[in-house]
């Protein structure tokens, strides 16, 4: 549960209805009432009566007399149950910022009549002005006599004193003692030492809880059992009686969203409502809530501000600026400083100030367009011309441009200029293709003389001299313009991209669209027959009966005449061999389906080099899977880029529908699934017999191969690394992958940005298993392990800035673990790059190390593998 962000509020004058209040309960003793004598349980009544201004308003009311109810057994601290509610003789509109509440018991004796038992007085509004709202506790103080105890008007306030049932402190405003000083109630000081919060303040925390005001989601309902068993010991040391009383709260809307009342005074006859006015409903009645409206008006002295620092017609003088030292200093840290990160007025101010500057530095330009003040005409002519003479940015900044915080259609149109003059090539366009259709999203409508620069335009164009990029774009357009766009306008952009898409795909002779629309009938085809399957009878060797079966009757399957493979549609498929199929053993029950490839030379061998294989998935969402492998195969080509190859396996993801999609195949064996090699043998050894038998060398490393053991390190830093910062989770070892040249790799990326389904996560996966394989903790490979993992997470720090962007375009993607808290995905992100130490060493290996000691330390991953391994 997340905290509100905002204060909802109604004032008070505007609720044209009576006050209410319930009375619930009352708990504690009775040891301290009637002059100390214990009396026998009787009827009892509770009788309110309010107070404005120093007077009382109307007649005070009460509830019906009620004897001790069940529930008053021994150990118990509850003495009577009312559960009414009454209705107090004024209207919320009427009431006075002072007024509070006079609560007094009275029990009905058969003997003396009606006897006065104790009383308490409760202000009704907070010292924020604010109702008070939900259950409350009220302590009831006792009188040596046997009538309520008369309360303390101040002469020198034009108010009644302001005494809340719980104590208050000398420095609260209004703070007044009562005449009488047995209605104090005592300091307690036998809870309030610093490591022992007071019962107070534990309500008060509890309080917030409940209003949504802090988050405790790491709570559990153990702590509120434990807080009532603290509240009831407390009532039993003090010994006095408590009134259990709850406030009803106002609610807006299907939301139900609580609002606070607030105390306002109207000078004028009738509230004025505004444009922006919300109704919420109370009672079963509707009002008027109003929002703080000065929100919206222009701050003039800003207004002042920008007419002084951002002078059109200075731009003689701005050209031959040059910052000193130290404010070239600060330029640097602005520029160098994360997409997310706040942009200050003073920063703004600073950048349009050296802007001329700053123009031959590609890496200033998003924030200079973030800095321009885009309703200034004079200042949006004046940052057109020079953006137009800006040196060209890169892609990493491209793909900022084309997100969500940048709607000017300029900046957009100049973004898709550069994506043309950059003339990427295909590989490089795929790779970054779910970003650019997300991009699509914050478009605008299509005019009807349609700009070349555009980006529907510019994707289309490339998907019509492309079949791979045809073959993705068709696909995510059609998810996104099918289930996952609400807005009207994005709606409307992606409906003309798949026309378009669609024309051009239909002219010349190559005939992509026919190509797509044989491969939906492909993907209809698999569907079905999963479908079929899953309906089927029987374990799991009986249903890899009728896949195969159903796969040998398909002659659809059997006949696909070289079909671009979705997945991968540089492959050409001829049939299906329906022998080799299989299933996985998992709730969803995903197909293995091995292709015979289409020969360009006629042949008709079935040599391994001749088939393909991969894993059909129905009913799973692949497009979280698709993008973390996205972010994988960036983060392998950055490091490669850097001379540092560490091997990962960034293998094939491609979701056809919300449901369904395909899964490259790659031969490797679960390091879950050792120990049927190794029968006897200790667990933490299966790796390295693994090793041993798929590479054995007298001379290598522990009988292995050295470039088997190297690609063994390699792989698993990197994978370590990148499961960190993208906060893979669910890293159990049935995710975990070997292949017999050393590469061992994660697949099933179901939790990321830190959700996990098990407790305690460790931040890396590295297994007992994974780290014998290096020679243990301490040895020449272990430590080789840990330089590849300072080195890697070193380089992919200085690009923190792409990989954040990318994530921020698909913030409205809808992929699940994005989706449960969008605003703060791309801050996750960023948390694990730590900034704050990027350029020194020493600080990045003594993170990496701390990483990795814990990870290894941990033990909960051990209980979650045994768990896991049982299962399954």
């Amino acid at each position: 549960m997340a905290p509100h962000s905002d204060y909802r509020y109604v004032p008070s004058c505007d609720i044209q209805k009576p006050v209410i209040i319930r009375i619930s309960s009352l708990l504690g003793s009775f040891d301290q009432c009637y002059n100390g004598r214990r009396p026998l349980p009787s009827d009892m009544c509770i009788r309110v009566g309010v107070y404005c201004s120093g007077r009382r308003i109307g007649p005070p009311v009460q509830t019906e007399y009620r004897p001790p109810g069940p529930t008053t057994l021994r150990g118990s601290t509850e003495r009577h149950k009312w559960g009414e509610t009454l209705e107090l003789p004024i209207r919320y509109s009427e009431l006075s910022k002072d007024a509070f509440l006079l609560i007094t018991l009275w029990a009905a004796d058969r003997n003396h009549g009606e006897i006065f038992v104790a009383q308490c007085i409760e202000q009704m509004f907070s010292k924020h002005g604010a109702l008070h709202n939900g259950q409350r506790e009220l302590r009831l103080i006792p009188t040596p006599s046997t009538h309520p105890e008369p309360f303390h008007i101040s002469n020198d306030q034009p108010r009644t004193t302001l005494i809340s049932a719980e104590p208050r402190s000398p420095s609260s405003p209004n703070f007044h003692r009562l005449q009488s000083p047995e209605i104090v109630p005592p300091v307690r000081t036998s809870r309030s030492s610093k490591a022992t919060p007071t019962i107070e303040e534990l309500t008060k925390q509890e309080k917030k809880y409940r209003d949504n005001l802090i988050d405790t989601s790491f709570l559990d309902q153990v702590t509120f059992s434990k807080l009532a068993t603290l509240r009831d010991e407390y009532r039993k040391e003090d010994n006095h009686l408590y009134l259990v009383v709850e406030y009803p709260p106002a609610y807006y809307g299907k939301e139900a969203l609580p609002y606070a009342i607030v105390y306002y005074f109207a000078e004028e006859d009738g509230p004025s409502q505004s444009a922006d006015a919300s109704r919420i409903s109370f009672g079963g009645h509707s009002f008027v809530s109003y929002h703080d409206r000065d929100l919206e008006y222009e701050n003039l002295h800003e207004m002042k501000h920008l007419m002084m620092t951002r002078n059109a017609r200075a731009v003689e003088v701005d050209r031959l600026l040059v910052p000193n030292p130290k404010t070239k200093a600060e330029l640097e840290e602005i520029i160098k400083a994360p997409s997310c990160a706040e942009l200050t007025v003073e920063k703004r101010d600073l950048i349009w100030k050296f802007r001329y500057f700053l123009q031959d530095n590609a890496n200033a330009l998003t924030k200079f367009i973030r800095s321009v003040n885009w309703d200034a005409i004079e200042e949006k002519e004046q940052a057109q011309k020079i953006i137009e003479s800006w040196t060209p940015i890169s892609i990493y900044d491209v793909l900022e441009l084309l997100g969500p915080d940048f709607t000017q259609p300029f900046v957009r149109r100049y973004a898709v200029s550069r994506l043309r003059d950059s003339k990427s090539s295909d590989d490089e366009i795929l790779l970054y293709l779910p970003q650019l259709v997300q991009a699509l999203r914050y478009e605008q409508p299509l005019e009807t003389r349609d700009s070349r620069n555009e980006l529907v335009s510019y994707l289309v164009d490339v998907a019509a001299d492309s079949l791979p990029v045809a073959n993705f774009l068709y696909l995510k357009v059609e998810i996104d313009e099918t289930h996952q766009v609400e807005n009207a306008s994005a709606q409307l952009v992606f409906v003309t991209a798949q026309e378009k898409l669609k024309a051009a795909l239909s002219r010349g002779p190559s005939q992509k669209y026919q190509i797509l629309k044989s491969q939906e009938k492909f993907v209809q085809t698999l569907n079905d027959i999963s479908k079929t399957v899953a309906e089927a009878s029987g374990n799991i060797e009986k249903k890899v009966e009728v896949l195969r079966k159903t796969l040998t009757e398909s002659n659809d399957l059997q006949s696909l005449c070289g079909l671009a493979l979705p997945v991968d549609p540089m492959i050409k498929i001829k049939s299906v061999i329906p022998s080799k199929a299989n299933l996985f053993k998992s709730s969803q029950m995903p197909m293995s389906l091995t292709f015979q490839l289409q020969s360009s030379t006629g042949s008709t061998s079935s040599s391994s080099n001749d088939m393909y294989t991969v894993i059909f998935k129905r009913g799973d969402d692949l497009r979280q899977d698709q993008l973390i492998m996205q972010m994988i195969h960036i983060m392998d080509n950055i490091l490669k880029a850097e001379r540092l190859n560490l091997y990962l396996t960034p293998y094939a993801i491609l979701a056809t529908s919300l449901n369904e999609g395909f899964v490259q195949y790659i031969r490797a064996t679960p390091v879950a699934d050792l120990d049927k090699f190794f029968p006897g043998k200790d667990k933490k050894e299966y790796i390295q017999l693994a090793l041993q038998k798929y590479r054995p060398s007298s001379t290598g490393p522990y009988g292995i191969e050295a470039e088997v053991m190297d690609r063994f390190l390699r792989s698993s830093a990197g994978y370590c690394v990148i499961s960190y910062i993208l906060g893979i989770g669910d890293r159990h070892l049935h995710n975990v992958l070997l292949c017999e040249d050393g590469r061992i790799f994660h697949i099933d990326f179901g939790y990321v940005l830190g959700v996990d389904p098990k407790p305690l996560p460790p931040p890396m996966k590295i297994s007992p298993s994974m780290c014998y394989a290096m020679g243990g903790i301490g040895s020449q490979h272990y430590k080789q392990f840990v330089e590849y993992s300072r080195t890697a997470f070193t380089f992919l720090q200085q690009h923190a800035k792409l990989i954040t962007n990318l994530f921020g375009l698909m913030l409205d993607a809808g992929i699940p673990d994005i989706a449960i808290e969008k605003d703060k995905a791309v801050q996750k992100v960023l948390e694990r790059f730590h900034l704050n130490i990027e350029g020194d060493s020493d600080a990045i290996a003594q993170l990496l190390d701390n990483l990795i000691e814990t990870s290894i330390k941990s033990i909960m991953p051990l209980i979650s593998d045994y768990v896991h391994g049982f299962v399954h």
